[in-house]
């Protein structure tokens, strides 16, 4: 079994291209927060990932930088040569499936918390009885 689930951040806005086969790729750097911290602060990982197809599409719409992803994919090594001759490997993960948990936040949480006090709520009340 080959499966990897990740939840992280986009390091950057993804970067997508078309292959001569017409088919959309789109590639970016997910940071993964390491179990334990170091004196120094939090780490992370940096993974490496790609999406195919619609999966591309989806992740080029509506992915940025900052925003937090759960993904679902697989581990892929390939290798390729360079221009100047030497061989390249790449392990990477291909993104089978992505869920939007929250997008970066701009606001402060004290203009969070005025957004949601200002807006009235008034609930009518239901005087009909359903039985």
């Amino acid at each position: 079994m080959n499966q990897v689930n990740l939840v992280g951040r986009f390091v950057r806005n993804p970067e997508t291209k078309v292959t001569d086969s017409g088919k959309q790729r789109a590639t970016f750097t997910l940071a993964v927060p390491k179990a334990f911290k170091t004196t120094s602060g939090p780490e992370a990982d940096f993974i490496y990932c790609v999406a195919w197809g619609r999966q591309a599409e989806v992740v080029t719409t509506y992915c940025e930088q900052g925003q937090l992803v759960a993904i679902v994919g697989r581990i892929q090594t390939r290798s390729y040569e360079q221009e100047d001759g030497t061989r390249r490997y790449v392990t990477e993960v291909v993104i089978e499936r992505i869920h939007f948990l929250a997008k970066k936040s701009t606001s402060t949480q004290a203009e969070q918390y005025e957004e949601l006090n200002t807006s009235p709520q008034y609930v009518e009340p239901n005087t009909q009885l359903l039985f």
